[in-house]
């Protein structure tokens, strides 16, 4: 079981570096559907496509960017509003605004902590606890402590196919 939705269209957009319509895309899907998947997806990969996604195409408009941004800032609040003891939007949310939240402002990267500490509360699932766990151990320590486990759990989580559970393989592989 992914943690995000990926299709072939998806693939497509990715492929191509078009990160605006890949976006587009999920917005659309989530608005016919409204499943926390697309949702934790729309977080995950707005995220991804900010920060990675100049270097990953190697284009550096300003323009892409901005709308990445501003595309991860609405679905953290919508995320927040909607689906707050959802433990998978907290992991994703938590995640990426512990590491960038200073992007939208520093009261969301303090969110992080919080948001990755009510995953830990809301799931059941050992191998989203281990992960939330392991992200909270190393958020400030000195020395990085590996993920235990890390093949099954990214098996389960990030099944590769896109570019944010290839980010996810190589952060905890």
């Amino acid at each position: 079981m992914s943690i995000f939705y990926y299709d072939e269209r998806l693939s497509a957009y990715e492929s191509h570096f078009l990160w605006e319509q890949a976006l587009g895309y999920l917005e659309k899907r989530y608005a016919e559907r409204k499943e926390n998947k697309i949702l934790n997806t729309l977080v995950g990969f707005s995220w991804l496509y900010f920060i990675e996604g100049p270097i990953i195409s190697k284009k550096f408009e300003n323009d892409q960017n901005g709308s990445a941004l501003n595309t991860w800032r609405k679905y953290i609040d919508l995320g927040a509003a909607e689906s707050p003891e959802d433990p998978f939007f907290c992991f994703i949310a938590g995640y990426t605004l512990s590491l960038h939240g200073f992007h939208i402002s520093e009261s969301y990267e303090k969110k992080g902590h919080s948001l990755m500490e009510a995953c830990l509360r809301f799931t059941n699932d050992p191998w989203l606890q281990q992960l939330a766990e392991n992200i909270l151990l190393n958020e400030h320590a000195k020395q990085y402590h590996p993920l235990q486990n890390g093949q099954q759990i990214c098996g389960q989580f990030f099944d590769g196919r896109s570019l944010l559970d290839q980010y996810f393989n190589e952060v905890f592989l």
